[in-house]
Order: structure tokens, then sequence, then C-alpha cells
């Protein structure tokens, strides 16, 4: 009983406890993210690679060229995101600092 009311009166540290990636635990993708914070872009890949397959999916009116037409939306997000990416980064570095 002694136990029980330990838990209860102290959830949060006990929590901790449990939840800490240190303790041994496995991966548990929702509540231990991965540390990409340096390589987040490549992530693009897999994204726009999804985004063409499910948009290519339902637009298609024949499956004869289908992974052509997806690799090339694939290439087409990829690129915009770039250029993109290179057009704020000028109007962020070049342009504000002139206002």
């Amino acid at each position: 009983m002694t136990q029980l009311l330990a838990i209860i009166m102290t959830p949060t540290s006990l929590l901790a406890e449990v939840a800490s990636p240190a303790a041994g635990h496995s991966y548990r993708p929702f509540l231990d993210p991965l540390d990409l914070h340096d390589r987040w872009w490549l992530t693009l890949l897999p994204l726009a690679l999804g985004i063409a397959l499910a948009y290519k999916a339902v637009r298609v009116r024949t499956f004869d060229d289908y992974f052509k037409q997806v690799l090339t939306m694939t290439g087409m997000i990829i690129l915009g995101m770039v250029a993109s990416a290179a057009a704020l980064y000028v109007f962020v570095q070049w342009i504000v600092p002139m206002l």
C-alpha cells in the first residue's frame, strides 16, 4: 500500500524515470523523436516522394507511365523547395537589411 501511495504522490518523477531512453528502453517513435536537427533536409526526399505517389495515384488516367510521372513530380517538388529556400535566403540576408 505504501508503494502505491509513493507512486501516486510522485507521478512526474516516476514517469521521468520510466520514460527516459537512457534507462535501457527501446526506441519509441512518438515519445522519443529522432535528433535530426542538423540533417532535417534528408526528410525532404521521402516527403516529396510520398506526396507525388499519393497525388499521382489519384490524378493519372492510366498507370502506363505512373512511376515516370511520380519521379518527375518528386524532382519538381525538390527543385521548388530548393528554389524557395534560396529565394528566402537572398531576401532575408540581403534585401531585408537594406530596408
